[in-house]
């Protein structure tokens, strides 16, 4: 089948993903604290905000709620009431100004692939959105890292080129000391609107990657850690176990698209870095870029 014709379902079902447990849904009423805390506790990035009735509100992620707390804040996290006060904030307002990712009118797991890569994640911009086939309640999540691993498994739909024949990652590195802390990582992140960074060492090599990711299973408890060294960060224990998010993806100019998407996909890491020889992050890879470059 080309990939022209491929259906949302179709792609699910090859990925293994077409059975899955009921979307958890945050009230458009509910606290920062107590979205940040449901997310944490099921190992959740995001979900879909609801409003009076049941009516969608948009998504909310954990870098949103974390960017309440530190885009009010300094070089240190907020303590006692000063952070209560950020955390008892509800949702509302959170979602408005953004495209949602998800169709109010239902999007049928029968679209074809194409057609909700170009009209939702691209023209969107958004990295996941919820499938709602009959307008009553969310039945499944697709993402941009669904639609790279069936890529990974159809390398006949993959040009055969290179990163630097198409120009991709030619965005440049947002980066971070390695002595830098993650809260002060996640404030720049939250400036430039990205999701993640590059951590690299004094002579500029890249050693690691901070991302969104890094918040999974984080609770209000676990604020503290943000005042830890970004790779500290990833590594401490949160207060709700998850799985530990993938390192640094690095990639010469030359690698293939091919061997990126297998790699990217593999790892399910949302994006990656393009080395010089010295191994300095000259370029940055998001799913995003690919996608737009293969569904134009």
């Amino acid at each position: 089948m080309s990939i022209e014709d491929v259906t949302i379902d179709e792609v699910m079902r090859s990925i293994g993903k077409d059975k899955q447990p009921k979307v958890m849904m945050l009230e458009e009423g509910s606290t920062v604290r107590d979205a940040f805390n449901i997310l944490g506790a099921q190992g959740c990035l995001s979900a879909p905000v609801t409003g009076i009735e049941g009516i969608f509100r948009g998504i909310v992620d954990v870098q949103d709620l974390l960017s309440v707390v530190v885009t009010a804040c300094g070089d240190s996290v907020p303590t006692g009431s000063a952070l209560s006060a950020l955390l008892d904030k509800t949702l509302v307002g959170l979602t408005e100004g953004r495209d949602v990712g998800f169709l109010p009118a239902g999007l049928s797991r029968k679209r074809k692939l194409r057609d909700v890569v170009h009209d939702v994640f691209n023209r969107l911009r958004v990295h996941r959105l919820f499938i709602n086939d009959c307008d009553a309640e969310v039945t499944g999540i697709f993402t941009q890292s669904d639609v790279l691993k069936f890529l990974a498994r159809s390398a006949d739909a993959v040009p055969k080129t290179t990163l630097a024949e198409v120009e991709l990652a030619s965005k440049p590195v947002i980066s971070v000391p390695e002595e830098a802390t993650a809260l002060s990582a996640f404030i720049k992140m939250a400036e430039q609107r990205l999701h993640l960074a590059a951590v690299v060492g004094a002579d500029g090599v890249l050693t690691g990657v901070i991302s969104s990711s890094d918040l999974r299973g984080m609770a209000e408890s676990d604020f503290p850690l943000l005042e830890k060294p970004v790779n500290e960060f990833r590594k401490a224990p949160k207060s709700h176990h998850s799985p530990s998010p993938p390192d640094a993806i690095s990639f010469p100019s030359s690698t293939s698209l091919t061997d990126v998407i297998t790699r990217l996909a593999a790892t399910g890491a949302h994006g990656g870095f393009v080395v010089d020889e010295a191994g300095r992050p000259v370029g940055v890879l998001t799913l995003t870029d690919l996608l737009v470059y293969l569904f134009p």
